[in-house]
């Protein structure tokens, strides 16, 4: 009985929505093309299923069925978050150039991780992810005793601009949300934006480093040779700092001492 409501495809794939993505119109079409074949497959697994090859029938069952049910959910998801971006940023007025930046940020930072995410799920579903890993996964230069290899390098740049998308996002909700809350000026608040964008890419190229297997000892070495060298480069600069407020503050006190001295004395 499950097996002929199974086979009605035209009344089963009419409860997937009409999106307008053609990525999503590709995936529909294909599982359009094959419906039958993966409906043939799946009765094939079920019936090892009872004939005891249950660890086999169960794996390809549940990782065909579920990663297509993921890909669909996952278009739905993003569907509706673009529909909420579109109407917000159709209220935003021309002048709110924060409100803006913070919808950009967040559909660049939407579409990366849709991306990342529906390409991971379709090549685990169609059974490439694993071999293209093994393909990619020779090393192809050295650095030390560590093999770098194609792999990894993916894996460290999908972490690095996923920190480069947050930060971007991050950015700009506060440019949006906080600063005007705490009454903080475009100058310091480009400051703390600024600090915030070394501080998370800095973030994510060390945990990119650390994934491509680079030694933190040759890294730490390095990084204290450019302080020392900064350092020394910046001390005459930092001189000038110091004594430029040592005189704005002398002379502060010197006129509070001079209009203390010129006050009668009752």
């Amino acid at each position: 009985m499950f097996l002929l409501l199974m086979l009605n495809k035209r009344a089963l794939l009419s409860f997937l929505p009409p999106l307008p993505y053609r990525s999503y119109q590709n995936y529909v079409r294909l599982l359009d093309r094959y419906y039958y074949p993966l409906i043939g497959a799946s009765f094939a697994l079920a019936l090892l299923w009872c004939f005891g090859f249950r660890e086999v029938g169960r794996l390809l069952l549940v990782k065909i069925w579920s990663t297509a049910g993921a890909l669909i959910l996952l278009s739905l998801v993003y569907h509706m978050l673009r529909i909420w971006l579109n109407r917000w940023a159709e209220r935003i007025t021309a002048g709110e150039d924060s409100a803006r930046f913070l919808v950009d940020s967040v559909r660049s930072f939407l579409m990366y991780a849709t991306a990342v995410a529906a390409a991971a799920l379709l090549l685990n579903m169609i059974g490439l992810l694993e071999p293209i890993e093994r393909v990619l996964s020779f090393p192809v230069v050295k650095v030390g005793k560590t093999g770098i290899t194609i792999w990894v390098v993916i894996k460290a740049l999908l972490i690095l601009f996923f920190f480069i998308y947050a930060s971007r996002l991050l950015q700009a909700y506060l440019d949006y949300k906080v600063y005007p809350a705490f009454g903080v000026e475009q100058g310091p608040g480009y400051a703390v934006n600024t600090i915030i964008r070394l501080a998370l890419f800095g973030v994510g190229l060390l945990i990119a480093l650390d994934t491509v297997g680079v030694d933190f000892g040759f890294l730490l070495v390095f990084a204290g040779a450019i302080g020392v060298g900064i350092g020394l480069g910046l001390q005459s600069m930092a001189a000038n700092l110091i004594s430029g407020f040592i005189i704005i503050f002398g002379a502060r006190s010197g006129r509070a001492t001079g209009s203390r001295s010129k006050t009668p004395s009752v």
